[in-house]
């Protein structure tokens, strides 16, 4: 299968960050900077930022929810499958804390890519290593053909 377009695309955006202009979506707003992106794994940087933050200013779980579900959903859709796969179901468990201003890498990996069903799993880490959040997901082939990258 030859590369897609939007694999390209992140691929020549690596130490970039993720703007509106590159994906005018949620990682536009999350604002990721690209560490390494290929068919299949990926990996970005992203700083805590105030609007990201629950009154504690300590990372928002539901923006680490979100941040593992938008960089699970671009590396799927960068592999440049024929049809559109959607989440099934996405497990997430809050383990440690970022706090404001803190920079937190986020890895994922396509554990399994089917005919019918996808497995993906992904994990925010601290500046330190420490596991701040980690996700499984399973997504399904909708049948429709994949959106334009």
């Amino acid at each position: 299968m030859a590369a897609s377009k939007l694999l390209l695309q992140l691929k020549a955006s690596i130490g970039k960050h993720i703007t509106p202009e590159i994906l005018p979506f949620y990682a536009g707003w999350l604002h990721g900077k690209l560490l390494a992106f290929d068919s299949g794994v990926s990996e970005m940087e992203y700083e805590v930022r105030q609007n990201m933050c629950n009154p504690g200013k300590i990372l928002h779980g539901g923006v680490a929810a979100g941040i593992l579900d938008d960089q699970i959903g671009m590396t799927v859709a960068a592999m440049g499958l024929e049809n559109l796969y959607l989440s099934i179901n996405l497990a997430v468990d809050f383990i440690g804390i970022a706090k404001l201003g803190d920079k937190v890498i986020c890895s994922v990996q396509i554990e399994k890519a089917g005919k019918k069903v996808l497995v993906a799993s992904g994990k925010i880490t601290d500046q330190s290593g420490k596991m701040v959040a980690r996700a499984t997901t399973n997504m399904i082939n909708s049948g429709k053909p994949a959106l334009p990258s």
